[in-house]
Formats: C-alpha cells, sequence, structure tokens
C-alpha cells in the first residue's frame, strides 16, 4: 500500500484541525495521529521518494484508511523517538520490541505485530562463529536499542570483553563496520537479512534475544490506539491472504519476489520458453525452497536454544516472577517467586492473587491488577504473607503479555522500608533539631548538607551554605588553627572534638557557639560533621556569675580584715586583762606574806 503523500497529510491535518475548532459533532479529536519513523528498513523507513514505508508502516496505514485517522509522520533517531513518545511528542511508535524495562515508559499493544531477533553481521575478513570470537573486537551497536543493554549483558556474563562503537541506526551500524571503524554490528534479523549484503558484509551464526515487536504508545495515554490496532491484528492473523500476510510476503522475501517478476518477464520475452528450462527452474527453485527450508529450520533450533537460554535467565532471576490469568490464578512462578513465599511451585500453581496477601494488602492488589487490565501495565507496594505466616513488603510491577497472560516481577522491599522509615526518621531529627547541623568535606572542607537550625541561626539560605565552608562563619579562627583541630579526627586519635568560638552571621554580627566535631566515615566517603550550640545566653550567665563571685570575694576580703582588726584589739584588751590578774595575784601574795611576817 502506497503511504499517504506528505502534502496531503499536511492538507488532512489542517481540514481535522479546522473540524475541530467548528462545532461539528462528527468531529473526533483523536483522529490526528503523530507516529515517529527511524530507519530500520524492511520493517519502518523512509523510502527513495522520502515517504514513510515498511511493514508496520503499510499495516498502521491500512488501519487509518479504515479508521479515518489522519497519520502525521515525524522523521527521527531511533533514540530521539524514543525521547519524544516518552514526552508526549509523538503519539505512536512503531517497531518497539517489548521489555521489561520499557514498560516502566511506555504502553504496548497487546498482539505482536511480528517477531524478530538479534544478529551478529560481521567484515567478511573476520571468522565470527561465536561470541567468543567477538571478544576484543569493535562492535557497532545502535544506541538506545535492545540490542545494545542485552549484547552487554550477554558478554559480561561470559567475561568477554568488546569495545563498542556507538551509532545512531542499523544502516550507520552495517556503514561503521564496511568502512573498517567496526568489525561486527549487532542489529535486528529483518534489517540484517535485507542489506547485509548491500554493505559487503558477512552474516555470521551468532543469534541471540528472541523479540516481540510492537506498536507503543506513552504510558497511560493514547490506549484506544493500541486497542484498535490489536482488533485489527487479531481479525488479519486469523485471516489468510489478508492485507497482514500480503504485506509481510512483500517484505520478508523480497529476493524470491524479485526472482518471480524476472521469471514472469523472461516468459514474455522469450515466448518459446521450452519444457525443459521450465523443469530446471522448477528444480532450481525447489533448491531453493529445499535450503531455505534448511535454513529456518535451523533457525528454529536456534530460537529454541535461546527460548531455553530465556528460560534459563528467568529460572534464575533475582527477582520473583509470577504469570497469572485473566481470572488472577498464578499459572507459572520461577525459583525466586516460591523462596519468597515459601511456598513450592505446585503449591502456588493454582493460588489466586490474593490467596497470599494480607486483609491490608487485598484491596490496593485489586486495584493494581484492574490497572494493569485497563492500562497494559502497573506498580504497586503491597504487604503479602508467606507460607510461615511472616508478614513482608512487596513491589510489584506487573503487565499484560496477552489477552489472558499477566506477569509480575516481583521484589521483597521490607528491609529496603525499614531503611527506608529509619532514614526518614533520621531526615526528620536532621532538618527539626533546634542545634545546628553540619556535614561538610574533609578535602575541601565545603558544606554538604546544613539543617534548617543551621539556616535560620545563620541568615544564609540552605543553597548558600552549601557554597560556604566553616571557616567563612569562623573569622577569628584561622585556617591553621582549624587544621590543628581536625588533625587528631583524621588521625583517628580523638572520636570527638569539642571548641569555642564565634559565628558569625550573614549581617555580620555574630554569637558565641560551642562545636563538637566527628568524623563519619562509610564505604564510599568521609565527611566531617558538626552540631553547633548557641552559647551566646551561658556565656552572659557566666559572665554575670564570674562578677558576682568577683563582688563577694571583694566583700568577703574586706570583712575578713575588718574582723582580723577587731580580733587584734580583742587579743591586746585579753592580754593587758590577763596581766592584770597576774598582778592582782601577785599583791596578793604579797599581801597575805606581810601578815604571816607580822604575827
Amino acid at each position: 500500500m502506497k503511504p499517504v503523500s506528505r502534502k496531503f497529510r499536511w492538507v488532512a491535518a489542517l481540514f481535522v484541525s479546522v473540524l475541530w475548532l467548528c462545532p461539528n459533532p462528527l468531529a473526533a479529536a483523536d483522529s490526528l495521529i503523530t507516529v515517529g519513523i527511524y530507519e530500520n528498513p524492511p520493517k519502518v523507513y523512509f523510502d527513495d521518494n522520502g515517504e514513510p514505508a515498511g511493514i508496520f508502516v503499510e499495516l498502521l496505514e491500512e488501519v487509518a484508511r479504515l479508521e479515518s485517522w489522519v497519520l502525521n509522520y515525524v522523521s527521527c533517531t531511533w533514540n530521539n523517538c524514543l525521547t519524544a513518545l516518552e514526552n508526549g511528542e509523538i503519539d505512536l511508535m512503531p517497531d518497539v520490541a517489548f521489555t521489561y524495562q520499557r514498560t516502566q515508559r511506555f504502553g504496548f499493544n497487546t498482539v505482536p505485530v511480528i517477531e524478530s531477533w538479534s544478529q551478529v553481521y560481521a567484515n567478511p575478513n573476520m571468522n565470527i562463529t561465536t561470541l567468543s570470537d567477538l571478544e576484543g573486537k569493535n562492535i557497532s551497536l545502535v544506541e538506545g536499542s535492545v540490542q545494545q543493554p542485552l549484547f552487554h549483558q550477554i558478554m559480561n556474563g561470559f567475561g568477554y570483553v568488546f569495545r563498542e562503537v556507538h551509532a545512531s541506526s542499523f544502516p550507520d551500524a552495517f556503514t561503521e563496520v564496511k568502512i573498517g571503524v567496526a568489525d561486527a554490528a549487532v542489529v535486528n534479523y529483518y534489517f540484517g537479512e535485507a542489506h547485509y549484503k548491500n554493505y559487503g558484509l558477512k552474516k555470521t551464526p551468532v543469534i541471540f534475544n528472541p523479540a516481540v515487536l510492537h506498536f507503543a504508545t506513552n504510558t497511560g495515554k493514547n490506549g484506544w490506539i493500541l486497542e484498535t490496532i490489536d482488533n485489527y491484528l487479531t481479525d488479519w492473523k486469523k485471516t489468510p491472504q489478508s492485507v497482514y500476510y500480503k504485506t509481510l510476503a512483500n517484505h520478508i522475501q523480497p529476493e524470491r519476489s524479485t526472482e518471480i517478476l524476472h521469471t514472469h518477464r523472461t516468459f514474455i520475452y522469450a515466448l518459446a520458453a521450452t519444457f525443459a528450462a521450465a523443469v530446471l527452474i522448477f528444480l532450481f527453485l525447489q533448491k531453493r525452497i529445499n535450503r531455505k527450508t534448511r535454513e529456518l529450520i535451523r533457525i528454529n533450533k536456534k530460537l529454541n536454544y535461546e527460548e531455553q537460554k530465556f528460560r534459563g535467565y528467568i529460572e534464575h532471576a533475582p527477582f520473583g516472577v509470577f504469570v497469572t490469568n485473566e481470572r488472577g490464578i498464578y499459572v507459572d512462578v520461577n525459583p525466586e517467586a516460591c523462596r519468597l513465599t515459601g511456598y513450592s511451585r505446585q503449591e502456588l500453581i493454582g493460588k489466586a492473587v490474593p490467596d497470599i496477601l494480607s486483609e491490608e494488602g487485598k484491596k490496593p492488589a485489586l486495584n493494581h491488577f484492574n490497572a494493569v487490565i485497563k492500562t497494559g501495565k502497573a506498580s504497586v507496594v503491597v504487604p503479602y504473607v508467606t507460607k510461615s505466616s511472616e508478614k513482608r513488603l512487596w513491589n510489584v510491577t506487573a503487565a499484560q503479555i496477552s489477552p489472558k497472560r499477566f506477569i509480575g516481577f516481583v521484589e521483597d522491599v521490607t528491609e529496603e522500608q525499614k531503611i527506608r522509615n529509619r532514614m526518614q526518621i533520621m531526615r526528620m531529627v536532621f532538618d527539626q533539631s533546634v542545634n545546628e547541623i553540619y556535614l561538610f568535606d574533609t578535602e575541601n572542607l565545603q558544606f554538604r548538607y546544613v539543617n534548617e537550625a543551621a539556616a535560620k541561626n545563620t541568615g544564609y539560605a540552605t543553597w548558600e551554605l552549601e557554597k560556604m565552608t566553616p571557616l567563612d562563619l569562623k573569622q577569628n579562627l584561622s585556617a591553621s588553627r582549624f587544621d590543628e583541630l581536625i588533625q587528631p579526627l583524621l588521625n583517628k586519635e580523638k572520636k570527638v572534638v569539642d571548641f569555642e568560638t564565634q559565628h558569625y552571621r550573614k549581617d555580620r554580627t555574630f554569637y558565641e557557639a560551642e562545636v563538637f566535631m566527628q568524623l563519619i566515615e562509610n564505604e564510599n566517603e568521609e565527611l566531617f560533621s558538626a552540631v553547633v550550640l548557641d552559647i551566646t545566653d551561658r556565656k552572659s550567665k557566666e559572665k554575670e556569675l564570674q562578677q558576682i563571685k568577683d563582688s563577694l570575694e571583694k566583700e568577703v576580703d574586706e570583712k575578713t580584715r575588718e574582723l582580723n582588726r577587731q580580733i587584734a584589739e580583742l587579743e591586746s584588751f585579753r592580754e593587758a586583762t590577763i596581766e592584770r590578774e597576774l598582778r592582782m595575784e601577785e599583791l596578793r601574795k604579797e599581801i597575805e606574806q606581810l601578815k604571816i611576817e607580822k604575827k
């Protein structure tokens, strides 16, 4: 089917816009659909006339014709197309391989358009038959493609090191191999089969990543487009000789189609073709068919092998994988799912999703399941109960993979949630503390984090403080003196260093401060923590107490001197009194003696 010309599309787009502005009840705001197009023939590309073409384009144009849609095509590189789709700049993207990571960003139609796999094509001088042959080679990978992370993962898994050469499209990847920048390129099978000979490359037997290809939209948006496409694909795939099979035949077997056309021209030009020639042609074609059949058998075996490997990845995945039917009954699980729940595979299969959830988790789980049915994918954190009756917490990301199959990827986030809660409490303590708290770098002393009390007491905004160092606040403290203070912490001689200083505010006033510093260490870095107390009031009280003390000491000194004087006077009086008494005693004795003598 010939794509709609650009001139017609713009006229149609203008016509639709006018209808939208006019009060016409037959106008549909969703009938103008912007579609991203990148170069990946034969699936999607621009032909020699600059018009969109390929398997996905022809199928989409047929849907648009039947639904009276107007398609506005936008040219972009693969990575830019995905970014535009995620940002809502385009409505629809063809030829997107389904991956779990992409379900976080996009919505996919349910019925796969076609299936493909990734294959390595190499410089003809390279002898590449296994993944190990790619070690140490320059490999061209399209930036943002599904092949890029998976190829890295596979090579890293085997411990093979290679050098990546970035490409913006599959034609660029083949060009890099052709000109010698790269030794090999990783592309999808459809593009590779159609073009590797034109670039003078060699097809290798290295195949991986069987993938299903879909139409994609921005997640949560334009679901009606995907639903409409699914309805047509479902009908077309059930109908022999439908536009679906004709389109695939036109693009997937270009060599055979060319031969048939050439044969027809030969019979037209040479009406005298003999029966023997016809037999030779038949035998030739039969030989080609047999060769293609053997190749398909080999590819099928390879796909089965890759499917087994993919199953192996799921079986050894570090997260739980649960597959349910449309009623939420488990039909398949992986070993990690059994470990998480404590149930065996036989025990889990046949259970319904609510059977292993806590009471408070059943309603969120039901809402989550309905959201997956409605939008194609959704995520939720839900509490569940293990076989041993232990309550745990799940992070579930689920997606619909067929009309009656749903897959959920599950991680136990119980401990992570506990850590997050503790971190939240610590953050509250940090932010709501009445004391100033600073964390600063051990190398350049620049503040990393400051709390609200620090900003409030100093008069600086938080972002201003994070450009400063402690010395900016302690202008009466030299850099050398501060270095002396922190050295015992760096040398692990002390765990805490405390000192008193003055903190200067933004308005150049200052307050008395007492600082307690510690060295905080973790696996990645070291930081100083400083807790600062405003001791201005305490200093004022201490000064007042000192003054009272000095006054009391002075008064005590004066009282002491007066008391000593009085004591001295009393001592003098006592001594005079004692001497008088002694003299009086002596006189009495003398009188007594005289009386005796007179007798």
